[in-house]
């Protein structure tokens, strides 16, 4: 989400300052533009980056990497989409106790079989069995909780 904002910024304030340089026939306002932009998002782009390196279970020191020419940025940009370490000295997993969304492994739902409660594929009304004609489907207070069978 940080990523997305930058770069919608940065679009903005281009054709903000593109326009500002074709009115005053100067490039300054380009100029002043793109130094604010750099101030505005160099720190938070520093704490977003060693935040996602002690996910990955390293040191943010990592980050000076990228000032070596050519493969610096490469590496960095392959340390960062490492997947998250379990708990590390940097504090526990973001994603949970395990990985994936429901802490045990990825699209594993926390019950059995697959789409809804007790197995049965998704859009097949609940306490209908697979294949039948669909019906009505019940109303919001007549479902089960959800994770219950």
């Amino acid at each position: 989400m940080y990523s997305l904002f930058t770069a919608i910024f940065a679009i903005v304030a281009g054709i903000v300052g593109g326009i500002l340089t074709v009115a005053t026939h100067s490039p300054a306002p380009l100029l002043l533009l793109l130094i604010g932009y750099f101030l505005a998002t160099f720190l938070p782009g520093l704490a977003v980056t060693v935040r996602r390196l002690h996910d990955t279970g390293r040191s943010g020191g990592w980050f000076f990497i990228s000032f070596v020419p050519y493969v610096g940025s490469i590496i960095l940009l392959v340390l960062c989409c490492q997947d998250s370490k379990p708990d590390n000295e940097y504090g526990p997993n973001p994603k949970g106790t395990g990985f994936g969304f429901y802490g045990n492994g990825y699209d594993a739902p926390p019950y059995p079989g697959y789409g809804q409660p007790g197995g049965q594929p998704y859009g097949q009304p609940y306490g209908q069995p697979y294949g039948q004609a669909y019906g009505e489907q019940p109303r919001y207070g007549d479902q089960p909780p959800y994770g219950s069978r």
